[in-house]
Order: structure tokens, then sequence, then C-alpha cells
């Protein structure tokens, strides 16, 4: 890919029209991959402590709602047996 991609820069500049649409194509879809290779280790450096991060937010935050509807939950029933009792 990288080999290809030196050639075409390499090579003279025959301008839009001398180039076929699918050399344009082949040319960009190995520019897109090249870079998409290279960028995704850093990306996944970069962005991995954010994401767990994130995760770890939500996961408390979703133990908190359990923790407050099992409260909830848990006092009307009290407060239902107290007026039964009564």
């Amino acid at each position: 890919m990288t080999a290809l991609i030196e050639r075409a820069i390499a090579s003279e500049p025959r301008g839009v029209a001398g180039t076929s649409i699918l050399e344009r194509l082949l040319l960009a879809e190995a520019l897109a991959s090249t870079l998409s290779q290279a960028l995704a280790p850093a990306l996944a450096e970069t962005l991995a402590p954010e994401i767990m991060k994130s995760l770890e937010h939500y996961r408390v935050g979703e133990q908190t709602k359990e923790s407050e509807t099992a409260e909830a939950s848990s006092g009307e029933r009290r407060a239902t047996t107290s007026g039964v009792r009564q």
C-alpha cells in the first residue's frame, strides 16, 4: 500500500483528467487504509482511558439507581405493613 502511494506521489502530475476514476479510487482506498492502520494504535491508546472512565461512571450510576429503587420499594413495603398492623 505504501509503495503504491509513494509511486503515485512521485509520478508526473497528469492532472485529474489524465487519471482514471479507478486509479483515483484505488489511490484513495490505499491512502485511507494506510492512515487508518497508522492512526488506530494512537487513537486506542488515547481513547481507552476515557472510555474506561465513562464505563465506570455509567456502572456506578446504574448501581446507585438500583440501590435507590431497592430502598424505595422496601420503604413502601414497611409503610404498607405498618399501616395494616394499626
